[in-house]
């Protein structure tokens, strides 16, 4: 993955079609940390829903927020959603 000119480097740890993609960073501290994507579907709306699972130290949540906040406005200006 790259993000900003930053390479980070992750192992597909589990695919569920249609479901989920779930990696494990390769230089992770803890070996229970991942980095998860799913697709749910609301079940009163209809409506797809994007969940992100990233782990991080504490120091660094809120740069991991505003990460995941502009690469979501990124797919939805490419999307046109």
């Amino acid at each position: 993955f790259v993000w900003s000119g930053s390479e980070e480097i992750a192992e597909l740890v589990d695919d569920i079609e249609e479901e989920r993609l779930r990696f494990k960073w390769e230089d992770a501290d803890d070996d229970d940390e991942y980095f998860e994507v799913r697709l749910n579907r609301s079940p009163v709306t209809g409506e797809t829903i994007l969940e992100i699972t990233d782990f991080c130290d504490d120091d660094e949540v809120d740069d991991q927020t505003q990460l995941w906040q502009s690469q979501i406005a990124r797919l939805r200006q490419e999307t046109g959603g």
